[in-house]
């Protein structure tokens, strides 16, 4: 037996219409990730930048936050928010956590409201890094380059700031 697929027009007129603009997001994003025009990352970065710029506030510093993680531990960025709690997906996720809460004012619940997890997730994350960080010189290097790499651009975004 033979499913038909709908045609795209077909699947837009049923969709609701916040939907329709993130099945069109998705869509352009992984058609330009497909033809090598950016690579996932890279798109975050963007994103973030644009959303910053359009919202400001907390998200987004746990989002810088993340993508840089992500970056360092070479994983998307929807892996540190997913369910799965496979270490290669959890210990990254518990050193945004650590930084999210090393590096902004934001508290626990601000912080988990962006995983998509309790607050005491956020807690217990601290914990296990700070338990980690005595006996993992790689991690305090991860843990220095992200620090020293929001730093920066918290710097650069401040309206202090003489860069140009």
């Amino acid at each position: 037996m033979r499913r038909e697929q709908l045609s795209y027009q077909d699947a837009v007129s049923i969709m609701p219409p916040e939907d329709k603009f993130k099945a069109t997001v998705y869509a352009m994003n992984a058609l330009l990730q497909e033809k090598g025009i950016y690579t996932q990352n890279e798109f975050g970065g963007h994103f973030m930048e644009w959303t910053k710029k359009a919202y400001g506030g907390p998200i987004t510093q746990v989002a810088t936050i993340a993508n840089m993680v992500a970056e360092e531990y070479r994983l998307p960025v929807e892996d540190l928010i997913r369910k799965c709690n496979k270490p290669q997906f959890a210990q990254p996720r518990q050193v945004c956590m650590y930084l999210a809460n090393a590096l902004t004012d934001l508290s626990y619940s601000q912080i988990s409201r962006y995983f998509k997890k309790h607050h005491s997730t956020v807690f217990h994350s601290i914990a296990m890094v700070q338990a980690r960080r005595q006996a993992d010189a790689k991690l305090n290097q991860i843990l220095k380059r992200v620090s020293d790499k929001f730093a920066d651009i918290q710097e650069r975004n401040s309206p202090l700031s003489t860069e140009s």
